[in-house]
């Protein structure tokens, strides 16, 4: 009965895995392609769909960091995140998050976005019960804010 058991899990972890990997298949060849023109050579760790951004997300670690690739469903490279400390923002970043508007707030998730306009940061600030998704440009000019929702 035992062995009976274990070789129905068996067959039913192998079962998972092979729906697992076929969802890469279900990735736009025009996606698939981009990524691969983008980073050649990495492999993906796992791609999943954003339906309210509509874009495919492609995450894979490249120099030892953990990495989300955004592209459309054309294949058009929307952007990529990668999660950093603190210590990796430029200098002005840091001063502006110190002396600007969110000076009395406190920071979380940081993350520099590479995107066609450029580098951006990233990060959520925290004040009470306020929480915004903060992001500067290398200048450290505040190029958007957005309230997040609580859950």
């Amino acid at each position: 009965m035992k062995k009976i058991v274990l070789i129905t899990l068996c067959f039913t972890l192998w079962a998972m895995q092979g729906s697992l990997a076929q969802s890469d298949k279900d990735i736009p060849a025009a996606v698939s392609a981009a990524f691969s023109e983008k980073y050649p050579g990495k492999k993906v760790a796992d791609w999943d769909y954003i339906a309210g951004n509509n874009a495919y997300e492609a995450e894979f670690r490249m120099n030892d960091k953990k990495m989300e690739a955004y592209f459309a469903d054309n294949g058009t490279w929307i952007s990529t995140k990668t999660l950093v400390k603190i210590e990796e923002f430029p200098a002005a970043v840091f001063q502006a998050m110190t002396t600007g508007e969110y000076k009395d707030w406190t920071f979380h998730d940081y993350a520099i976005l590479d995107t066609p306009g450029g580098m951006r940061y990233n990060m959520i600030a925290k004040n009470g019960n306020n929480t915004h998704n903060v992001i500067y440009n290398d200048a450290g000019l505040l190029v958007e804010k957005a309230v997040v929702k609580s859950k």
